[in-house]
């Protein structure tokens, strides 16, 4: 367990790698986010039968949460592997 000292430096040395990563980041961000974006269209349209603009906002609102939070997963896990090699 981190004591609140620790948590602190941790949040401080994770922020600096995000700022020094930040275009890779947003790059991979963006691609995945499309990606995303395709499946859950698709499976919405295709699989659940909804129709083409319910298909479309929940494909945009399903990517948005999926991206953002395998990315901040995959982020914390770099920069944790990283932090202890």
């Amino acid at each position: 367990m981190l004591n609140l000292m620790e948590q602190k430096g941790f949040f401080k040395d994770f922020a600096k790698y995000n700022r020094k990563i930040l275009k890779k980041l947003l790059l991979i961000t963006l691609i995945m986010l499309y990606l995303t974006f395709l499946i859950t269209y698709n499976h919405f349209r295709n699989n659940m039968n909804y129709s083409i603009e319910s298909s479309w906002l929940f494909g945009i609102i399903s990517a948005l949460i999926s991206t953002v939070v395998i990315i901040f997963i995959f982020d914390v896990a770099w920069f944790t592997y990283k932090k202890r090699k």
